[in-house]
């Protein structure tokens, strides 16, 4: 059974300390805070603030982790005092509670409650415990406190900070101290995890659009680049025709780059896709790349305002995939003919009338193949057209509508 310790004896007062030790004390309480809250929007930091927080309650030994599931389950965030084969041998045999009194103890801690190991359980059941003797006596760690930082029916969250026998247990007053610092570890904790739940998003976004065959490019509306895809790395570190330059999207002809810049700002402004594609020189005296816009709206969130990226296609005729007419067929149910002309003018082809000769049918054929790709794609215009063809192409279609 737990003991229960009045509140009373936890209350953490500097104030009845002489003046100079009570400034010291506050000042030091104070950056401690700062650091915690350092460590909250730049996570790499908790390793030194762990240790910063251990120190100043004489540990050796601390972690920041998180227990996954039914208890199974144990990822480190950060951590010190402890030799790689001695964790090891924890997370392999005492994070259990018939083995480790303590661990069952802690979790059901409400969230940014300090507690010491005297608190939740008489300390001679913890001592007489296989994780004490056979773990914790050898690594000299006598006793423990921390507190749960967050829980949820998946994960349990949790710091803690143990010391060996020569300091003897935490006392209230550092139990007291810890509590004043929870509010704090509990925020920081948990911008944390937000954090890294949105650079998780961020990387899970870039791995999707690097599965892209073709190029694309996301940029600000003054041409800075927010993110290219593997297709589009390459095209940008060859500096053929597109590359970028001081982390703008830059072409290799100066009137190029004009152009390309006045109709990202066009695409931006109207929220609307640009409404021609067209030709980027290429310094190798290749085929031009053929370059489409679409704008791509990002909402408000949290302080960020809203705003309007711009996606770039870019379709390189000497490198087309070729299977985006069978994507074309398969998505939108084009005949082999009419998904044949798409892919072509998605190869850069100048005109209708070229794009005839080189499938040896008439004009009018053409035209007809091209309208009835219009309504099977709901597009309305060839611009239109060719950036779901290269979509598409991408495995990044979607049907209208």
């Amino acid at each position: 059974m737990a003991l229960s310790v009045p509140m009373h004896c936890l209350s953490w007062n500097p104030r009845s300390l002489p003046r100079g030790l009570y400034m010291s004390l506050a000042d030091d309480v104070l950056d401690l805070i700062g650091q915690i809250y350092e460590a909250g929007v730049e996570p790499r930091l908790w390793d030194t603030t762990l240790v910063r927080l251990g120190e100043r309650f004489g540990a050796n030994g601390g972690i920041l982790a998180t227990t996954v599931g039914n208890g199974n389950q144990l990822s480190f965030s950060s951590e010190f005092g402890a030799e790689p084969e001695w964790q090891a041998l924890y997370n392999r045999e005492f994070h259990r509670p018939e083995l480790n009194p303590l661990f069952p103890a802690f979790r059901r801690l409400r969230p940014g409650l300090a507690s010491a190991d005297w608190m939740l359980l008489p300390k001679q059941n913890l001592m007489r415990s296989p994780f004490y003797n056979e773990w914790s006596a050898p690594q000299d760690r006598h006793a423990y406190f921390g507190l749960v930082t967050s829980a949820g029916p998946q994960a349990v969250g949790a710091i803690m900070f143990c010391r060996g026998r020569r300091l003897g247990d935490f006392a209230p007053d550092e139990v007291a101290l810890l509590q004043a610092l929870s509010p704090h570890l509990v925020r920081a904790v948990g911008f944390s995890r937000r954090l890294g739940a949105l650079a998780g998003q961020r990387e899970l976004c870039g791995a999707l659009l690097d599965t892209a065959a073709n190029p694309i490019i996301v940029v600000e509306p003054d041409g800075r680049i927010v993110h290219a895809n593997r297709a589009a790395r390459r095209i940008l570190r060859a500096a053929d025709g597109l590359l970028a330059r001081r982390d703008r999207l830059t072409a290799a002809r100066p009137a190029d780059t004009s152009a390309m810049r006045r109709r990202i700002r066009a695409t931006a402004d109207r929220n609307a896709a640009a409404c021609e594609t067209f030709a980027v020189a290429r310094r190798s005296g290749a085929r031009p790349y053929g370059v489409a816009m679409s704008p791509v709206p990002v909402h408000a969130v949290g302080l960020e305002p809203s705003r309007v990226l711009v996606a770039i296609f870019v379709a390189d005729p000497d490198a087309m995939p070729p299977d985006m007419a069978s994507a074309l067929q398969t998505a939108y149910g084009l005949t082999p003919a009419e998904a044949a002309l798409v892919a072509l003018l998605a190869h850069d082809t100048p005109s209708l009338a070229d794009a005839a000769d080189q499938l040896g049918v008439s004009r009018t054929t053409v035209k007809t193949h091209l309208k009835h790709s219009y309504q099977k794609t709901g597009t309305q215009r060839q611009t239109e057209l060719i950036r779901l063809a290269l979509a598409s192409s991408s495995g990044l279609h979607r049907r209208p509508g």
